[in-house]
């Protein structure tokens, strides 16, 4: 845990000398520079939030002994159905997940969920793009890349699992 901090406190001390050396080359480039990280961090910071006050209200609402019993190794095809579900239903970008993976992986859900979970959410992204991506593209589209997704993201969650646990 503390290499990791000191990783990023490394790379963090590294962001004022760039823009220092921005700065002199170019003031406005640098200027709006800081002004868009700045907009995008507020923004992601607020996503952030979200999607911690998800994860604590899963932590009041999920009982462990439901996440082992549904989304254990041992409830093998439930769990996957229902971390493909999950991940359809899941708005938001990528790092909203995590919150959510990390604590269904520490009540005990198995890593083919996890990472089922994941791949669905970003992979086939139902909540988020299902409207537009009809609208451009049309039905028989959206149906055929949500078989073909759905089905990568299982066959993906499943060779994890077996990677993982070779690994162990």
């Amino acid at each position: 845990m503390m290499d990791s901090l000191y990783l990023y406190l490394a790379l963090l001390s590294t962001i004022p000398p760039i823009y220092y050396i921005s700065y002199k080359k170019d003031k406005n480039k640098t200027i709006y520079a800081i002004k868009k990280a700045y907009k995008q961090s507020l923004s992601g910071l607020v996503i952030l939030i979200i999607a911690m006050f998800f994860t604590g209200i899963l932590y009041i609402i999920m009982d462990p002994e439901m996440v082992k019993t549904y989304l254990s190794s041992a409830a093998f095809p439930v769990g996957i159905l229902i971390a493909t579900l999950l991940g359809y239903l899941l708005p938001g970008p990528r790092y909203v997940i995590y919150p959510v993976a990390r604590f269904l992986l520490d009540q005990g859900a198995a890593v083919s969920v996890i990472l089922v979970l994941i791949f669905s959410q970003q992979l086939i992204d139902v909540p988020d793009g299902m409207f537009i991506e009809i609208k451009m593209l049309g039905w028989r589209f959206f149906v055929a890349r949500l078989l073909i997704s759905t089905a990568l993201c299982i066959i993906a969650g499943l060779i994890g699992e077996i990677i993982f646990t070779a690994l162990l």
